[in-house]
């Protein structure tokens, strides 16, 4: 996937901006609060439908205006195809997306047409945060490669959903066991699916970690949800008791994550803050190596606040990499740092003022 243009209208501090990207790398820099982030930000919207600062949708929209609207027109490499994306949200009304025109409420729509990756300055709490984050990234990288996903991920959290209740309302043993007959089957392929994926990316993780952070030895592993000396239906019948106590499931696939180790043990409160962001880099880098040998379409790679914790050296490694991958990539930066410009073959700069662009 590749931006051909991009244009935002009352989108942040942006009224009316127009950009025509590079194929390869867009360099955009500027003082703080000019709007370069936002217009990643409104990148990110057509490949997740939110922000990546998670504000509300209404917050977007610029003071004094009534919705905001983006829209890019990309060039498809898999269906060799110029398609038109757009997103708008007004302040009274649900946010609408079309795609060629034709107007969609299924996000799962924007969403695989649109496979963007985003790095900013908070992405490391995806190594040092709350499991569910890490259960995201699988989710998204497994949406992209196994068609089935959605729909057993989709079935299963009703299902849990009405596990929980009857947790919460202390209903009987038995009423659970109806509903963890069909939880079982659901938690088991969504395992399975996330289990595959995880092995694959871990390979070419491996890989990407030795080469921008060869003096650390980084390893990758994956929790189904519940504690591996059991089964899953051992482990419901086991967790019961504390279930009914805390009025929730405890264990199953909606307890799944993905482990950093060194030597065994939690990467957190092991590495430096720089260390922690080149395993951010390796693993997103790894799931887009990923998804583009999976489909022919390359994903959008997203770098918000470039500087931040690397030194010069790491950088230039890592942009070496995003270019042998042939990635449409954006970035932002205070100044301009040319060291990362010899690494493509072509780029363009954008000298972001005030929400607008020179």
């Amino acid at each position: 996937m590749q931006i051909q243009k991009l244009t935002l209208h009352h989108f942040r501090n942006h009224q009316q901006t127009c950009l025509l990207p590079d194929p390869h790398l867009n360099y955009l820099y500027g003082e703080n609060a000019s709007g370069k982030s936002s217009v990643l930000e409104a990148i990110h919207l057509l490949g997740f439908g939110k922000s990546f600062t998670h504000v509300k949708l209404n917050d977007l929209i610029h003071h004094g205006s009534r919705e905001f609207v983006v829209n890019a027109e990309v060039f498809d490499e898999e269906r060799s195809l110029l398609m038109n994306v757009g997103f708008s949200k007004s302040k009274s009304q649900k946010s609408k997306i079309q795609i060629n025109r034709d107007s969609t409420q299924k996000l799962s729509d924007l969403v695989q047409l649109f496979p963007i990756q985003t790095l900013h300055p908070t992405s490391s709490n995806l190594i040092l945060s709350q499991s569910k984050l890490r259960r995201q990234l699988i989710d998204w990288g497994v949406f992209h490669v196994e068609h089935q996903f959605q729909s057993v991920w989709r079935r299963y959290a009703r299902v849990l959903e009405q596990r929980n209740r009857a947790l919460k309302y202390r209903l009987t043993a038995k009423i659970i066991a109806s509903w963890d007959q069909q939880l079982i089957p659901l938690a088991l392929k969504l395992s399975r699916f996330r289990a595959e994926y995880v092995e694959l990316l871990r390979e070419r993780f491996n890989t990407t970690i030795e080469y921008v952070m060869p003096e650390n030895s980084v390893e990758l592993d994956f929790y189904r949800g519940w504690h591996p000396e059991f089964d899953l239906p051992e482990a419901l019948l086991k967790q019961l008791p504390q279930d009914f106590k805390q009025g929730y499931s405890s264990v199953g696939a909606h307890r799944a994550d993905l482990m950093f180790k060194m030597n065994g043990l939690s990467v957190k409160g092991v590495l430096s803050r720089g260390q922690v962001k080149l395993i951010t880099f390796a693993i997103k880098l790894a799931q887009l190596q990923l998804l583009t040998e999976s489909t022919a379409s390359k994903p959008i790679l997203l770098i918000d606040d470039l500087n931040s914790e690397l030194d010069e050296h790491k950088r230039s490694l890592l942009f070496s990499l995003i270019e042998q991958m042939g990635l449409q990539t954006f970035v932002t930066n205070i100044s301009i740092d040319d060291s990362i410009f010899d690494c493509f073959p072509s780029y363009k700069l954008f000298h972001v003022k005030q929400g607008g662009l020179e």
